[in-house]
């Protein structure tokens, strides 16, 4: 069984109509990128999502409303490990709702680390939404053998792994502040984060690595170097929780660039 480094999925409210009619081969195409072979032994490959134009899917976390991606790598052969290096995103607001994804495509790079020596076999499916005015659920699947020799560059890969979120200390972040308590349902989370500002229009993002644990979507407002974000953490079966503040994630999200923070005080 393949040992997820980075498998993330999110429970989402859907507000948006659902198109049932429509064929995924309609509108969405899904590829493999095989990408090469890395100096410590990884392969970088890449799922790319072709879309009708005009159309958009969501990223790990699709915001107030959306389809969250989800995998399965059954059928892969010789992998232990996969990490997925989400490229920074952009925001679509409609009717009120703020969503995060990608238009007309997305160019994910998808890190494999393997078992041993030997041919890497990177197969399994897809499910991911397509949106435009309608929202369209679609699972497709993918398969490729990721040869061990490197191969011919791929610029549009390499330009997904630059388009990445930065880091804490890229971000120029001085402190992250946690607030946690209780509510009738689960946790109201507040978070503060110090950092310049990226944009006018910018939007923080909170994960959780458990996927039982349901997070609103968040109010963000800035005064100042700071930003903040609230929001409600609600256990889909009810059951009592513990939330360790390390393992909090806040993505700040604004033109066009992203910082990723992991952990607060």
């Amino acid at each position: 069984m393949i040992k997820p480094i980075v498998l993330a999925t999110a429970l989402a409210l859907l507000t948006t109509p659902i198109a049932q009619a429509q064929s995924a081969s309609d509108v969405a195409r899904l590829d493999v990128v095989h990408g090469w072979r890395m100096s410590d032994g990884h392969h970088m490959a890449a799922l790319q999502i072709t879309m009708r134009p005009g159309w958009h899917t969501y990223w790990r976390t699709p915001g107030d409303v959306g389809i969250p991606p989800q995998f399965s790598w059954r059928g892969s052969d010789n992998i232990a490990a996969v990490s997925l290096h989400w490229p920074v995103p952009q925001t679509f607001h409609d009717n009120g709702y703020s969503s995060i994804g990608y238009e007309n495509s997305l160019l994910l790079p998808v890190e494999v680390v393997a078992k041993g020596d030997g041919p890497i076999r990177l197969s399994g499916e897809m499910t991911f939404g397509v949106c435009d005015e309608v929202c369209v659920p679609v699972t497709l699947p993918f398969a490729a053998d990721l040869t061990k020799a490197a191969s011919a560059p791929h610029s549009g890969l390499d330009h997904a792994l630059k388009q990445r979120p930065l880091n804490r200390e890229q971000g120029k972040v001085a402190a992250v502040e946690c607030t946690l308590r209780p509510t009738r349902d689960g946790l109201h989370l507040s978070a503060s984060v110090t950092m310049p500002q990226l944009g006018t229009d910018e939007l923080a993002v909170i994960e959780l690595p458990d996927p039982t644990v349901w997070v609103s979507g968040g109010e963000t407002r800035r005064q100042g170097n700071t930003i903040t974000t609230e929001t409600e953490l609600v256990p889909t079966d009810s059951a009592a929780f513990a939330v360790n503040r390390s393992d909090i994630r806040i993505t700040v999200i604004g033109g066009g660039k992203a910082v990723d923070i992991r952990g607060c005080s």
